[in-house]
C-alpha cells in the first residue's frame, strides 16, 4: 500500500496504517465476518482521521503502533506538578496506616489524596505484601471512566539510603509497577546520580538523553501489565521525568541530615543542569535528630533546601499541611500526611493554592 501525500516515509503514523492495515489482510486470511471487516476498517478511518503525525522516534529506539493505553497517563501528578500545582498525598504501611486490600481500595477512593507514599523504610522489606496491595489499589470504574492506566500515583520510600546504593532494591521495587522511589538521606550529588542511573534502562547509543547512563535491569513485564502497557511502551515510558519526553518515573530525594542539607544548593543545582525531573523532601523528622533537638537549626535546614529548589526550577516536598499556604509561596508542591492522625488539606487550604 503506498504512502498517503503528506506522510512521512517510517513515521509513527505511517506505520499505525501499515500495522492497522497488516490486521485487516489477517482478518481477511482468517475468514473474519463482514461485521469485524467493518470495525476495523471503521477503526483505521477514525485513527487516522483525528491522530497526528507523532515524531520521529529517537534514534535506536524500536517504535511500536501507537495505542489509547501508550497514550493515556500513566502518572497522575505529573499533570500538576508540570503546571506548578501542588500536590497532596499519605504514607501508607506506617505508623497505623494499613496496606492491607481494604485499606488499600478505601485508598484508591480517596480523592483527598493525589498519591500515596509506601514505606519500606521503617517496616520489612515485603515486596509480594506491596505488589498485593497495588493490584488492591487499581479501581477499573475509574480506570475506565477517566481513561487512565492506574487509579492512583504510588511512590516507594526506599529501605535503604542514598548512601548506599544498592542497585538490587530500586530493580527489584520499579519491577513491581511504581510511579517513583523516595530514597532518604540524600547527601551528596554522588549519590543523587547514582540512584537516577539504577532506576534508568540502558539507553540507545547516541540518543540525546543517554546520559546519566542507566543500569537498570530489564523485566518489565509486572510493571507493564501494572501500568497498563506492552513491555515494549513501558520501557519507553520508565524513564525519568524531564529527562526524557516521555519519562514518567519520579525520582525523590529526602535530604534529612546536616552533610545533606549543606549540599542541598549543590544537589540541586546537578539536577537542573540535567534536566532531571526530581522532587527534593526536606524531611523535619530526621533532621531534627541530625541536629541534636535545636529547632531553629532544623527551621533553617528546612529553608535551605526549599530554597534551593526554588532557585533551580524542583518541586520541594514537606511533612504535613501545617502552614500549607505559607509554605506553598514559599516554593513547596508536595505535602505529605503522616500517620493515621495526618489529615488532608482542608477545602479552604486546597482553594488558596489553586486546588
Amino acid at each position: 500500500m503506498p504512502t498517503p501525500p503528506g506522510e512521512v516515509p517510517g513515521s509513527r503514523r505511517e506505520e499505525n496504517r501499515k500495522w492497522l492495515a497488516a490486521e485487516v489482510r489477517a482478518a481477511v486470511l482468517q475468514g473474519a465476518g463482514a461485521f469485524v471487516l467493518v470495525s476495523a476498517l471503521l477503526l483505521a478511518m477514525n485513527e487516522f482521521s483525528r491522530a497526528p503525525a507523532a515524531a520521529p522516534a529517537s534514534p535506536g529506539s524500536q517504535s511500536s503502533p501507537v495505542t489509547s493505553a501508550s497514550r493515556a497517563p500513566v502518572n497522575n501528578v505529573l499533570p500538576l506538578l508540570e503546571a506548578d500545582k501542588p500536590i497532596f498525598g499519605q504514607f501508607v504501611n506506617y505508623l497505623g496506616v494499613g496496606s492491607d486490600r481494604e485499606s488499600a481500595v478505601g485508598h484508591a477512593a480517596n480523592r483527598d489524596f493525589d498519591f500515596v507514599v509506601y514505606d519500606l523504610e521503617h517496616t520489612p522489606f515485603d515486596i509480594p505484601r506491596l505488589t498485593e496491595y497495588l493490584q488492591w489499589l487499581l479501581d477499573r470504574r475509574a480506570i475506565a471512566d477517566a481513561g487512565l492506566t492506574a487509579t492512583k500515583t504510588v511512590f516507594v520510600r526506599m529501605p535503604v539510603n542514598a548512601r548506599e546504593t544498592n542497585e538490587w532494591v530500586t530493580k527489584n521495587v520499579l519491577d513491581t509497577g511504581v510511579h517513583g522511589l523516595v530514597y532518604p538521606h540524600t547527601e551528596t550529588v554522588e549519590q543523587v546520580l547514582h540512584a537516577i542511573r539504577s532506576m534508568r534502562y540502558p539507553q540507545a547509543p547516541g540518543v540525546a538523553d543517554a546520559e546519566p547512563a542507566g543500569i537498570r535491569g530489564s523485566s518489565p513485564a509486572i510493571a507493564a501489565r501494572y501500568w497498563g502497557l506492552t513491555s515494549r511502551e513501558y520501557q519507553q515510558r520508565a524513564d525519568i521525568w524531564r529527562l526524557d519526553p516521555q519519562g514518567s518515573l519520579i525520582p525523590i530525594f529526602i535530604i534529612e541530615n546536616r552533610t545533606g542539607v549543606e549540599n542541598a544548593r549543590a544537589i540541586a543545582q546537578a539536577l537542573a543542569e540535567r534536566n532531571i525531573g526530581a522532587i527534593l523532601w526536606a524531611g523535619s523528622g530526621d533532621m531534627s535528630v541530625s541536629y541534636a533537638g535545636d529547632q531553629a537549626a532544623v527551621a533553617a535546614g528546612l529553608d535551605r533546601v526549599i530554597d534551593a529548589g526554588r532557585e533551580f526550577g524542583l518541586p520541594v516536598g514537606i511533612n504535613g499541611t501545617v502552614d500549607l499556604e505559607e509554605r506553598y509561596a514559599q516554593g513547596v508542591r508536595m505535602f505529605v500526611s503522616i500517620g493515621v492522625g495526618g489529615r488532608p488539606p482542608t477545602p479552604e487550604q486546597r482553594e488558596a493554592v489553586g486546588r
